[in-house]
């Protein structure tokens, strides 16, 4: 019962500091239109790398507190409203590519995050595609942000390389 409650309460500490860390990296943003470019993925990849219920607890709690109207999400905006517009996706988004990444057994980090971006971008560019078009949403939601993902892909997994080096 010790274990139990010492693992929960970690795990809860944890989540609760990758909620920061969204908070913050959410509003490192560079604005794009229709969707700005924030270092949020990131901070959900580094989750996902350390502990993948970790990321789903984190990512819930992330949008939750958003949509009871604390200003959490890009921009320092907040409200249920912003999870039906054309970003809301995204958000969503984290929360289902998280819950699918831990009920899968993908043995390979890499392959986690991989699957992780997949479902993430699937779910913003469905959403998105219904303010802007199929289209649009595919290049402007999609497309612009190959690179930049990719980069915050490796990044975020150098990060937890070189913080667990000696483990």
């Amino acid at each position: 019962m010790q274990s139990i409650k010492r693992v929960f309460s970690s795990d809860l500490s944890l989540s609760l500091s990758f909620v920061v860390a969204l908070v913050l990296s959410s509003n490192i943003s560079v604005p794009f239109y229709p969707v700005p470019f924030t270092l949020q993925t990131m901070m959900v990849m580094l989750a996902v790398l350390y502990k993948r219920e970790v990321a789903f607890q984190s990512s819930l709690i992330y949008v939750v507190l958003g949509a009871i109207g604390l200003p959490v999400f890009a921009d320092f905006s907040a409200g249920a409203h912003i999870l039906v517009g054309p970003t809301g996706g995204y958000l969503i988004g984290f929360i289902v590519a998280t819950f699918i990444i831990k009920h899968f057994a993908i043995k390979s980090k890499i392959g986690g995050l991989i699957l992780f971006n997949i479902v993430l971008f699937s779910c913003g560019v469905a959403q998105l595609s219904a303010f802007v078009g199929i289209n649009n949403a595919i290049h402007g939601g999609f497309i612009m942000f190959i690179l930049p993902e990719l980069a915050k892909t490796g990044m975020a997994y150098l990060i937890y390389k070189f913080i667990n080096k000696g483990n």
